[in-house]
This record gives structure tokens, C-alpha cells and sequence, in this order.
């Protein structure tokens, strides 16, 4: 499981296979899902989205900005990437793109 855990956090900001990660686990996709579940306590995807939100946050302390292009995280709509970050992170984001 830790080498799956891996492959997750190693790309973060691409397209990550279920699939795959099962496979470097060596179970089945649906096994996969139930065991990272019950070890984490949360399910896979919430696991991507929170662990993108962080590199999010990361990135926001680093530049003092929340900039769509330069995070490795993939949302198709900006607003919804706000929120998710205001929610996560509680910062509000501000017209200016700035944080309160």
C-alpha cells in the first residue's frame, strides 16, 4: 500500500489511474479502494483532493497568490477551485486574488 501512497503523491498534478495504483498495491481496483479506505479513513478521491488542496495552500504561502496554472491541481472551473480551497484552508479569496 505505502508504494501505491507512492505513486499517488508522486503525480499529484497529472492524471492519477486507479488502476494503476492498484496494481503497484497488488490488488484489484475494487479491493484497492476498500483497503486504502480502511487504512486512511477517508476514501481515495478525498484523499487526491485533499493532498492537492495542500499543494495548494503550499503554493499560496509561496507566492501569496492562488494561481490556477501554476498548482498541480486539476479543476475545470475556477471558482469551484476556490471554494474547495477556501474550505479546506479556510482563506477567503478576494476578487484581487489575494487572501483574508
Amino acid at each position: 500500500m505505502s508504494k501505491a501512497i507512492d505513486y499517488i503523491e508522486e503525480n499529484l498534478d497529472k492524471e492519477i489511474s486507479v488502476d494503476e495504483a492498484a496494481l503497484i498495491a497488488c490488488y484489484s481496483t475494487f479491493y484497492f479502494k476498500r483497503m486504502f479506505a480502511c487504512i486512511t479513513g477517508i476514501s481515495l478521491s478525498e484523499y487526491i483532493r485533499l493532498r492537492r488542496m495542500t499543494q495548494a495552500a503550499f503554493e499560496r504561502l509561496r507566492t501569496d497568490q492562488l494561481d490556477k496554472g501554476d498548482m498541480a491541481v486539476d479543476f475545470e472551473d475556477e471558482k469551484i477551485l476556490h471554494t474547495e480551497f477556501s474550505f479546506i484552508t479556510w482563506y477567503t479569496y478576494c476578487a484581487e486574488g489575494e487572501f483574508k
